[in-house]
């Protein structure tokens, strides 16, 4: 596995590994960069999970495909010790600050409990996170949107835990890096891997339908996801953030593309001049 990190990041792994800054010293540096970061920095996050990761890569690496946890920290302590000449006191305290950020990976794939993802709604005021639509509505009150049919498809509506920060990409399941989406922005984002070409070229020129037709959503997830992405979750015509989006193809444009589309309120498309 290849893990790409700053030259920050890379000048402080070289410096454990060449024996010019001590283990000590690189347990007291992760608490000083933990004391850094403050609510919502999730990238300094993200960095500092992804130099523990690699440390973890480097200097034990004996130890990540262990199943067990308690034999995982055996095994890197041991390592820590034998191969890099580190005292057992501090070995262990080391190892276990590794193999806890590894764990961390392993268990952001299980999707979360419930007792977070209630947390999280609550927190939201029980909107999604990204497009802002209220979650647990009945899809009968919903506007009958081709381009974001809760109404014809209600599952698209359900709450769904999402990384910030893709665990596929090392985010953690922190709750500062977790948020509730719907399943329709959920489904959109992926894995951050945008609309793809092939996509682009099948669907672009398509009528959007009423309803969208089965095979027409996974477009329409990514083009409704990164538009409202790019657009910063805000209405383009009234520069609200806290109201239900959706998109519209800009005037003059007949196929739907991120760039031929931009963000507006839902109560714009219900036939208001302006977003109220």
């Amino acid at each position: 596995m290849t893990v790409q990190i700053s030259d920050e990041d890379a000048a402080l792994v070289g410096r454990v590994l060449d024996r010019t800054l001590g283990p000590e010293d690189l347990i007291d540096e992760m608490a000083v960069l933990e004391s850094r970061l403050g609510i919502g920095q999730h990238y300094q996050r993200f960095r500092l999970f992804r130099l523990r990761v690699e440390l973890l890569f480097m200097l034990t690496p004996r130890a990540v495909h262990v199943p067990d946890t308690v034999r995982r920290k055996q095994i890197a302590q041991e390592d820590l010790e034998r191969r890099h000449g580190i005292p057992s006191v501090v070995a262990r305290r080391l190892a276990n600050r590794l193999v806890s950020m590894a764990d961390r990976l392993r268990r952001g794939r299980d999707g979360g409990s419930v007792g977070l993802i209630d947390d999280l709604i609550k927190r939201q005021n029980g909107r999604c996170h990204h497009c802002h639509q209220r979650l647990f509505l009945s899809p009968a009150d919903l506007p009958a949107d081709p381009y974001k049919p809760y109404r014809w498809y209600p599952s698209e509506l359900s709450a769904e835990l999402d990384h910030v920060h893709p665990v596929s990409l090392f985010g953690d399941d922190d709750p500062s890096n977790c948020v509730v989406l719907c399943r329709f922005c959920n489904r959109g984002k992926s894995d951050y891997s945008g609309v793809s070409p092939r996509q682009v070229r099948d669907f672009a020129a398509r009528r959007v339908e009423s309803p969208p037709d089965q095979d027409h959503l996974p477009y329409l997830r990514a083009i409704v996801y990164y538009r409202i992405d790019a657009d910063h979750s805000a209405c383009t015509c009234c520069g609200r953030n806290d109201r239900a989006l959706t998109v519209r193809p800009r005037d003059g444009h007949d196929v739907v593309t991120i760039a031929t589309t931009h963000t507006i309120c839902v109560a714009h498309c219900n036939g208001s001049d302006s977003c109220p």
